[in-house]
């Protein structure tokens, strides 16, 4: 079995095409990467109440800012979350 050539990029496609580059790799190897938007939330420890929801924005390799809500439950850490998410969706159609 041939073993599949790793890339050094950090852009993973699900369907590659032999001898080409995915458009987002090509991106991303020039200064026109784009701007990324990445919304989730995460148990920080033990504790009940250490759920956090967070946005992330970066560029390429590099992260630009990082918002984050104060440690809640995790209900409250996952709709905080949502809203980010649908706020975030709803501004990109106002551009």
């Amino acid at each position: 079995m041939a073993k599949k050539k790793q890339s050094n990029s950090i852009v993973k496609p699900s369907i590659v095409e032999a001898g080409k580059k995915h458009v987002l790799e090509t991106m991303f190897d020039s200064d026109k990467a784009p701007v990324i938007k990445s919304i989730g939330y995460k148990r920080l420890s033990e504790s009940p109440n250490s759920w956090v929801s967070y946005v992330i924005t970066s560029r390429g390799k590099e992260i630009l800012d990082i918002q984050v809500e104060e440690p809640n439950v995790r209900g409250i850490a996952e709709d905080s979350a949502k809203v980010a998410f649908v706020t975030s969706f709803m501004d990109q159609e106002l551009f």
